[in-house]
């Protein structure tokens, strides 16, 4: 699937993975932010310890577990939005789920969906997406 670059020009073809995380792998966890000292103050039992995580750069490792995901990392074809989320204070994970995936409140269709449409011209192609 051909994507855009920021600026809206054609970029080489290639796959858009989008995980959202359910029960206890949480962003805290997976990518910690280790070179804050309010991470390890406000998650003494929890923290992973800055010595245990594969480095990404000054403030943020990556959990050992993630090692496979590092040499992505390095060549640049994975990134991490930290810290991103909704205002969603239901305590559902459904609910939560069902804003993530339609792009907030107020919004049809769905974000993805959007940009698929974007980016195929409006056809509907065999393996556009896949979910599971």
């Amino acid at each position: 699937m051909a994507g855009l670059d920021i600026d809206g020009h054609a970029d080489e073809p290639g796959t858009l993975v989008v995980v959202f995380l359910r029960g206890g792998a949480d962003g805290l966890t997976l990518v910690p932010p280790v070179g804050d000292d309010d991470y390890h103050r406000l998650r003494p039992l929890l923290r992973i310890s800055a010595d245990e995580v594969l480095a990404l750069d000054g403030l943020f490792g990556l959990h050992p577990g993630l090692a496979p995901l590092e040499p992505l990392w390095r060549e640049g074809q994975l990134t991490v939005v930290p810290a991103a989320g909704s205002d969603d204070d239901s305590r559902s994970h459904f609910e939560a789920q069902d804003l993530m995936e339609h792009g907030g409140r107020d919004v049809a269709g769905g974000w993805l969906g959007r940009w698929l449409r974007l980016v195929s011209g409006g056809e509907a192609r065999a393996l556009s997406a896949v979910a599971f």
